[in-house]
């Protein structure tokens, strides 16, 4: 279910879900051209609510968005282990291009970026590939 700033107590249940049960699909009238939700779960018969900043959702045209919403998370972020610099720029086809991704799934994970390199826009495709989260030690 969701909430949203409409009435944050009212529970927004889903108009239709996948045969698998791993997908809601919602439906939600207002009059603003905007509206922030926030993904909530109730399990043992406690309500959670999802970590992390409200979502927004944009009234005008289909915002057919996909949220992975998070319940049990810690809400701060992690950073990746720094990768080698590459002294040669063409060693990799191309200059150094740092970019933070942050995942709570597993799996592949396709992205498109597009950059602009000596005045050249460039539309380079990334494969990633993203293991589960090996617990940080205690600081």
């Amino acid at each position: 279910m969701i909430r949203t700033e409409l009435d944050w107590e009212r529970d927004v249940h889903p108009s239709a879900l996948s045969s698998d049960g791993s997908t809601a699909t919602f439906e939600i009238e207002a009059q603003q051209p905007f509206l922030h939700f926030k993904p909530c779960l109730i399990k043992n018969g406690s309500l959670h609510w999802a970590v992390g900043t409200n979502n927004l959702l944009i009234m005008a045209g289909d915002d057919d968005r996909v949220v992975y919403p998070f319940f049990f998370s810690d809400a701060r972020g992690r950073f990746s282990p720094l990768v080698e610099v590459i002294i040669d720029p063409e060693a990799r086809g191309g200059p150094e291009l740092p970019f933070y991704f942050r995942s709570n799934k597993t799996g592949l994970f396709r992205l498109f970026a597009q950059v602009k390199i000596e005045g050249k826009d460039f539309f380079p495709r990334f494969v990633l590939r993203v293991q589960p989260l090996q617990r940080l030690p205690n600081r």
